[in-house]
């Protein structure tokens, strides 16, 4: 090549460290860099199409060999983010199992334990009149039926986790959808109408050629709503929802205290305690773990972001040595008695030294703001 031979500079390290690099809750992936002769290639491939001529093969062809190389740069970056993603929702689909499997545990405590309180209810209060109307014992057994019926109505959290339950598995499914479009080299077909459609005339097109440019910006936004209805799974049913009002009322049942504490009395708490709150609160407990782990997630409305682009860097030599240059010179004669003088160009060595420019070379990058 005419490049070879002269010690070409360039800023390439300062375009990396500046435009390139990953700040701010951005990842910067890159694809192979375009230098002049996969530039000379690419002309090669599309020029012909310029005057209807396109050459399917001369097409295919290039734009094979780049995607697989720019796949070992940025289609491994981007599928590292992409697992990443995948190991939350894998994350949130465990979780979420545990959420059906404890909303069925206390479903299934709520089907005898009323049943069981009230029989024991009926012992206390049978010819007694501590559980008269306004007394401290029927205050009492109004607070259990209270929270009875308050854990009761919060029954339809297992319809709702079984439903949200679905959620994760397409999130994954979507997911590992655009990590093949990532792996995969198009057809040729797919080169011939990006071209003929003027989506890749020119170098800063070039990322119009990877299919998951196209396919992840549809994605995100089928993410944001599947944790979105998570979300707000976790806001209704999660102990900040409508489990606090049972939460509160279950601990004034299992915390009162009496001045004769009857075994009867003690055996509701204990029950109370055993087959109703503890079963609750681990299923309000493990809904909130569910939005813990939605709060790593960064696919989120505000917190995604895609920015592609081509940066460009400079590249030069500098080429010096020694030139011929002139001076002007004065001499002065004399002939018969006539004096003169006259100028001269004198031939020197002088140093010269000029900026030679050469193409620009070119990174194409996806930006993702994932913070």
């Amino acid at each position: 090549m005419l490049e070879n031979g002269f010690n070409i500079q360039d800023n390439k390290a300062e375009l990396i460290a500046g435009d390139l690099a990953p700040t701010n809750g951005w990842v910067v992936l890159t694809a192979a860099e375009i230098d002049t002769s996969t530039y000379i290639e690419l002309a090669t491939a599309v020029a012909p199409c310029v005057v209807g001529t396109c050459d399917p093969n001369l097409i295919r062809s290039f734009f094979t060999s780049y995607i697989t190389r720019s796949q070992k740069l940025m289609g491994d970056q981007l599928v590292a983010v992409l697992e990443g993603w995948i190991n939350i929702f894998a994350a949130v689909e465990k979780k979420v199992a545990a959420v059906v499997d404890s909303a069925e545990h206390l479903v299934a405590r709520l089907q005898t334990v009323p049943a069981k309180l009230a029989e024991i209810q009926g012992r206390i209060c049978r010819n007694n009149d501590a559980c008269a109307d306004g007394s401290p014992m029927a205050d009492f057994f109004k607070k259990v039926s209270e929270a009875i019926t308050t854990v009761q109505a919060f029954q339809d959290a297992r319809t709702a986790a079984k439903t949200v339950a679905d959620t994760a598995p397409k999130l994954v499914s979507l997911t590992q959808s655009t990590i093949q479009a990532a792996k995969t080299v198009p057809d040729g077909d797919f080169f011939l109408e990006l071209i003929k459609s003027g989506n890749l005339a020119k170098v800063t097109n070039i990322l119009n050629a990877f299919k998951f440019t196209t396919e992840l910006p549809a994605l995100v936004p089928k993410i944001q709503d599947a944790t979105a209805t998570l979300a707000e799974f976790v806001t209704k049913y999660g102990p900040a929802g409508r489990g606090a009002a049972a939460a509160t009322l279950l601990a004034e049942v299992v915390s009162t205290s009496w001045a004769q504490q009857s075994n009867d009395l003690l055996e509701i708490q204990t029950l109370t305690r055993s087959e109703i709150q503890d079963p609750f609160n681990n299923l309000t407990t493990t809904i909130k773990a569910v939005g813990t782990i939605l709060d790593t997630f960064p696919v989120k409305p505000g917190r995604f972001a895609m920015q592609p682009g081509v940066a460009s860097y400079k590249r030069w030599s500098t080429v010096s040595g020694d030139l011929p240059c002139t001076r002007s010179k004065r001499a002065d004669f004399e002939v018969g008695g006539f004096r003169g003088s006259f100028d001269y160009p004198e031939f020197y060595s002088c140093p010269f030294s000029a900026r030679l420019p050469w193409p620009n070379h070119h990174i194409p990058y996806l930006k993702l703001r994932v913070q």
